[in-house]
């Protein structure tokens, strides 16, 4: 542990708020805290305004008001500190995000810390004339990774193009898009506890995942119990075009085939508008929850600021600068309500939703 210590400091609002002794008992909102690296190599969150940040702009959606305190984490120690901190500090009410962009906060903010997790890194561990072997920081933007990839003619990660969330995310949800998903390029998933002790998941030896380790949806991290995890880097495996196979030119290219893909998800999915992505996951193979939504009737339907996408049916999208969280809540209740008494189908939420006073300790994307 001793090589993972980092020194915080703690930024209060306003700025000339009091001692730390005395800061300490000013009751949450009035003054949220974020956790600060004395370093000056970390590329933090910083404002001049004597405001708290709202989760609102951490979110993809727009919505949530302040958190308790907020740490932007820019390295796997940084992560850790913050993590042990904010379990200790605030009871286990600990969020961990990424890009924010299938998590719903609650317009009252939330009663805890939220660490965001900006561990942002690439690097070659490998590459002969067939593979690439990359070891990727879990903050990485996950669509730019694939863009890069794809572009430098590698095969494998053209599906998460446009994907909106970090590495982090797309592994702990194992998200996918156009047939495959996350596990298909990943070899190993390392995660680290607030004691700086890591676990690893690797595929066996013959290359495969064990059985049950991945799901629709669904990654190893989340059947885990006892100390919180939080991914802090994965492995992947990504094949070159080129090699014989008769894919590394035309429009079956890697580059081409993830433009074609980005732009069919731009022309299907309201990209331009506040959401969250996906609402709803599918609730059964070959029963697509979008389908379901439309086939009910309810593109346009929804509660205050909120409404079903005319373009995607799966997607809730704020359509009033006035729209709340508790708006997209109505509205997803609307949308299970409806759907369940038209096709008897329990639509579960794909996005994260989280509590003012939710208790535990949360991953999201």
């Amino acid at each position: 542990m001793a090589g993972l210590r980092v020194r915080l400091r703690y930024q209060a609002w306003p700025p000339q708020a009091l001692s730390r002794s005395s800061r300490s008992r000013v009751p949450w909102p009035r003054h949220p805290r974020r956790l600060l690296p004395r370093s000056g190599s970390s590329q933090l969150l910083s404002s001049p305004q004597p405001a708290p940040h709202l989760l609102s702009q951490y979110s993809s959606f727009g919505l949530g008001g302040p958190a308790s305190c907020l740490v932007v984490a820019t390295s796997t120690a940084e992560l850790t500190q913050a993590l042990a901190r904010g379990l200790e500090e605030y009871h286990g009410r600990c969020v961990v995000i990424g890009k924010g962009s299938n998590v719903l906060f609650d317009d009252r903010g939330f009663s805890g810390m939220v660490i965001v997790n900006a561990v942002d890194f690439v690097h070659d561990d490998d590459d002969d004339m067939m593979h690439k072997v990359l070891r990727v920081g879990a903050g990485t933007p996950v669509n730019r990774l694939a863009m890069d990839v794809s572009r430098d003619g590698y095969r494998g990660l053209e599906f998460a193009v446009g994907i909106p969330g970090t590495v982090g995310g797309f592994t702990y949800m194992n998200a996918g898009a156009h047939g495959s998903q996350a596990s298909d390029v990943l070899t190993s998933v390392t995660c680290v506890n607030a004691s700086g002790e890591r676990t690893v998941f690797r595929r066996d030896d013959s290359g495969e995942w064990p059985n049950g380790w991945w799901d629709y949806r669904h990654s190893p991290v989340m059947d885990l119990d006892g100390d919180p995890l939080v991914i802090v880097e994965v492995t992947m495996r990504l094949r070159r075009t080129g090699d014989g196979d008769g894919d590394g030119d035309g429009d079956d290219a890697p580059e081409k085939r993830a433009q074609r893909w980005l732009q069919q998800r731009q022309e299907s999915q309201p990209v331009n508008k506040r959401s969250a992505g996906c609402i709803f996951r599918n609730p059964a193979a070959n029963v697509p929850a979008g389908k379901l939504i439309d086939d009910a009737g309810l593109k346009g339907a929804g509660v205050g600021g909120c409404q079903v996408s005319e373009k995607h049916a799966n997607y809730l999208v704020g359509v009033t600068s006035a729209c709340t969280s508790a708006d997209v809540r109505a509205s997803m209740r609307l949308v299970q309500e409806e759907v369940r008494r038209r096709f008897g189908y329990d639509l579960e939420p794909e996005v994260r939703v989280l509590d003012y006073d939710g208790d535990g300790f949360h991953a999201f994307r």
